[in-house]
């Protein structure tokens, strides 16, 4: 069942992705909202093969879950900072959190402090976490909450139009956001189970359903009449 809910973030994430780059390559918005897409349907395509390894093992795929989750925060920040002006990136802070995210994905990849491994349970998976998992979400939680309360001060501060397009946004990442630090954070390590992970990504269906409602109704990256037209 879990398989099947993951299959349509995957799509509709990676349509949406196509879509709004397509409509102009050259803006810092549709070019940053569309690796954002982009890389959640590559989020929902990792769960996917996490439950089932098609290639390579679930253990493997779990870390590229977690390093995809690095590059969704640092992604997100960007676009918090461009949206809905193209205005210019804090690079300060952007420069910071790659400096911190180089050494979680080594570590990632090359110990067995942030992940352990993969076991089969009577639910189904759990994913093992050793000690640094508890550092990563110190770095990560804060991180994600900073774009977040960065489209709060702007919807705050909007008007009109724009108002309107920063809400559903809003609404979309901080579904995304509530939902991974609940499930994906306090969950492990408080609980100490990892059943409920593949929900941040289906909750990125909120995000896609959330942003294509805000094209079609609000103009979104001005794109409105060709999504029309394609669906007709």
């Amino acid at each position: 069942m879990i398989s099947l809910l993951l299959v349509a973030p995957f799509l509709l994430n990676l349509g949406l992705a196509w879509i709004i780059f397509d409509r102009n390559r050259n803006s810092q918005v549709n070019i940053s909202f569309a690796i954002l897409t982009l890389l959640f349907s590559l989020f929902a395509l990792s769960f996917f093969l996490y439950y089932n390894p098609l290639v390579f093992s679930s253990l493997f795929w779990i870390k590229i879950v977690y390093a995809i989750v690095s590059l969704l925060i640092l992604v997100l920040l960007y676009f918090s900072y461009v949206f809905p002006s193209n205005s210019k990136p804090h690079l300060k802070i952007i420069t910071l959190y790659i400096i911190l995210s180089i050494p979680i994905i080594w570590i990632l990849f090359t110990t067995p402090y942030y992940v352990v491994k993969v076991i089969q349970v009577g639910h189904g998976l759990e994913t093992m976490t050793g000690w640094f998992y508890l550092v990563v979400c110190a770095i990560l939680i804060p991180s994600v909450l900073v774009p977040v309360l960065g489209l709060i001060k702007k919807y705050k501060s909007a008007h009109g139009l724009i108002r309107v397009q920063l809400l559903y946004i809003l609404l979309g990442a901080g579904t995304w956001a509530i939902t991974g630090i609940v499930f994906d954070g306090i969950f492990p390590i408080f609980f100490k189970t990892s059943q409920y992970f593949a929900l941040s990504s289906i909750s990125s269906l909120a995000f896609v359903s959330l942003s294509a409602y805000a094209i079609l109704k609000h103009r979104l990256f001005d794109i409105h009449f060709m999504i029309l037209k394609t669906m007709v």
